[in-house]
């Protein structure tokens, strides 16, 4: 009997730490010039900002002094510049379809 329950805790720990559509990454940081902080949904503030680093839907990107370019899985870029704010609503992005939707909100420029 123990084992069985050693089972099926194992398949339920695995199913639970299983990323999902809503925590998928959508991009990460190409560029961090000065300090800048990301905020997260789930509650997780003040993320320093580093090239590299794994953007996701409805994060909310604050620059101080310098910018942060983010490139998305579209490869496309936002750059957000000095004492800036970008809230990434929405990204949908199927290569497959050649299907997308971002929806922004904040101050950046993007190519």
């Amino acid at each position: 009997m123990w084992f069985t329950n050693f089972i099926i805790g194992c398949i339920l720990l695995t199913l639970t730490t299983l990323p999902t559509n809503s925590l998928a990454t959508i991009g990460n940081v190409s560029l961090s010039e000065g300090k800048s902080v990301i905020d997260r949904k789930d509650g997780n503030k003040g993320i320093i900002v580093e090239k590299d680093l794994d953007v996701f839907t409805y994060d909310t990107v604050k620059t101080g002094k310098g910018k942060v370019a983010i490139e998305f899985l579209d490869e496309t870029r936002v750059d957000v510049t000095s004492h800036s704010k970008l809230i990434i609503d929405e990204f949908v992005f199927d290569p497959n379809q050649k299907n997308w939707k971002v929806v922004f909100k904040g101050s950046f420029r993007y190519s």
